[in-house]
């Protein structure tokens, strides 16, 4: 005798999974943001994505300070690819991770 189990997922479909992914792969993030904006699940992760992509720039920026610019753009750069690569994993596992301050700046983007 066999028993047939449904299981009732709401979460993200694998779509929505690879353009959060692609939401953390620098200027990639601009992919997700204007093509699933009817997605809350994909805009979640591109507004974060988009946060850290202008960081990213910043910090390209800051290399040019006499001094420490190379060594804060180091520190910065590893933080963001650090947190990329969290958001990336959390992406495909399909949750929502809210990234330390990162987030508070994302939530504030209206599209």
């Amino acid at each position: 005798m066999t028993t047939k189990t449904s299981i009732n997922f709401d979460g993200p479909d694998a779509e929505e999974k690879t353009y959060a992914v692609f939401s953390y792969l620098g200027i990639l993030c601009f992919i997700p943001f204007f093509t699933m904006k009817d997605k809350e699940y994909v805009m979640f992760h591109a507004k974060q994505g988009l946060i850290l992509f202008i960081i990213e720039y910043a910090a390209s920026l800051v290399q040019y300070f006499p001094g420490v610019g190379l060594f804060l753009r180091g520190i910065i750069m590893f933080i963001c690819v650090v947190l990329s690569i969290a958001g990336i994993l959390h992406s495909i596992i399909g949750n929502k991770w809210e990234m330390p301050v990162i987030a508070d700046w994302a939530k504030s983007i209206k599209a």
